[in-house]
């Protein structure tokens, strides 16, 4: 039978860590909290890597505000090429574009679906 995973919060970790510096036998001192030798290493890595942004809780990820820019650019970037494929999918069919698939693509309210628009008029479409 498995053994139930144990969750230490973000306090406990960091006293460990603090408490371990000031120990020469981490297992020894891993054996007296109750902690996988190994769990303190790992910790202690991460301390020594990330400071006081460690253990941020819950599976959650810390990101340097680098890494979110990034996620935020890519975000953009593939939004932008769904609508270029969106356009060029209906230029390749006809020289007009329907006003109402891009409104549909960018979440906005269809009023004008009667009719359809020239590309150089879809520049006024926000």
């Amino acid at each position: 039978m498995r053994k139930e995973r144990t969750h230490y919060d973000r306090a406990f970790k960091e006293n460990a860590v603090k408490l371990s510096f000031e120990r020469t036998n981490i297992t020894e001192f891993a054996r007296e909290l109750g902690v996988d030798p190994l769990l303190i290493h790992r910790w202690r890595k991460e301390y020594r890597e990330k400071g006081s942004q460690s253990f941020p809780g819950n599976g959650v990820q810390s990101q340097t505000a680098d890494a979110k820019e990034l996620w935020d650019l890519k975000k953009r970037l593939m939004e932008a090429e769904t609508e270029r494929d969106i356009l060029k999918k209906a230029l390749s069919s006809s020289p007009r574009v329907l006003l109402a698939d891009l409104q549909i693509y960018k979440g906005l309210p269809i009023e004008k679906m009667d009719g359809r628009v020239d590309v150089q008029s879809l520049e006024s479409v926000p």
